[in-house]
C-alpha cells in the first residue's frame, strides 16, 4: 500500500520553519560578529604583540566559530520564546546559514588556503554540531519555559470558577435550609379548636 503524501499545510508549516531558521541565522551571525569585535580585543591583548603563531591562530579560529557557538544559542533562546516551530529544524537551518555567511567571508577574505584546511574545517565541523545541539536545546527550553507560564496562568483560573460554583452552591443551600427554617407553622382550620367558654 503506498504511503500516503505528505499534505500541504506539513509543507507550509516545514517551509515556514526554514525560513525561520535563515531569519534567525542571519540574526546570529550579527550577532556573533558583535561578540566577536568584543572578544578579539581583550585575546589579542593576552596574546600580545608577539607576532603570529599557531596558537594564536588556533584561538582566532575558535573566536570566529563565536556566531556558531554562542549567537545561534542566544537567538533561538530569544526564537524560543515566541515561535511555537520544530527545534530541531530550525537550527539546522540556522547554523547552515551562519556557517555558510561565516566561510563565505572567511574564503573572501583569508583566501580558499584557509577554508580548505584540515583543522580549520575539523573545528568548524565541531562547531557546527555543537552549535545545532545547543540551539535545539535552547529553543526547547525555552518553549518548555512558555509552556509552563501558560499551564500557570491557566491552572489558577480553573480551580478559581470550580471554587466559586462550590461556593454558590453551598450558599444556595445554606439560604434554602434558613429559609424551611424560619417559615411560619400553618394556621389552625376555623371551627377545628376549642371554642371560648361560656361568660357567666
Amino acid at each position: 500500500m503506498a504511503r500516503p503524501a505528505k499534505s500541504p499545510s506539513v509543507l507550509r508549516a516545514a517551509l515556514r520553519h526554514v525560513q525561520l531558521g535563515l531569519g534567525l541565522g542571519i540574526a546570529a551571525l550579527l550577532l556573533g560578529m558583535f561578540l566577536y569585535t568584543r572578544v578579539e580585543g581583550l585575546a589579542r591583548s593576552a596574546l600580545g604583540p608577539s607576532g603570529p603563531s599557531p596558537w594564536a591562530g588556533l584561538v582566532y579560529a575558535f573566536l570566529g566559530q563565536l556566531p556558531a557557538l554562542a549567537g545561534a544559542p542566544l537567538v533561538a533562546f530569544a526564537a524560543g520564546l515566541y515561535f511555537e516551530a520544530s527545534r530541531w529544524r530550525v537550527a539546522v537551518t540556522m547554523l547552515v546559514a551562519v556557517q555558510g555567511f561565516a566561510l563565505a567571508a572567511v574564503g573572501l577574505s583569508a583566501g580558499a588556503g584557509l577554508v580548505i584546511s584540515p583543522v580549520y574545517l575539523a573545528i568548524v565541523a565541531s562547531s557546527t554540531a555543537a552549535g545545532i545541539w545547543g540551539s535545539a536545546f535552547a529553543m526547547g527550553a525555552a518553549q518548555r519555559l512558555m509552556k509552563a507560564r501558560a499551564d500557570a496562568r491557566r491552572v489558577p483560573d480553573e480551580k478559581g470558577v470550580l471554587a466559586r460554583m462550590d461556593f454558590e452552591a453551598i450558599q444556595r443551600s445554606q439560604v434554602q435550609s434558613a429559609g424551611g427554617a424560619a417559615a411560619p407553622s400553618d394556621p389552625p382550620e376555623p371551627g377545628g379548636g376549642p371554642g371560648p367558654g361560656p361568660t357567666g
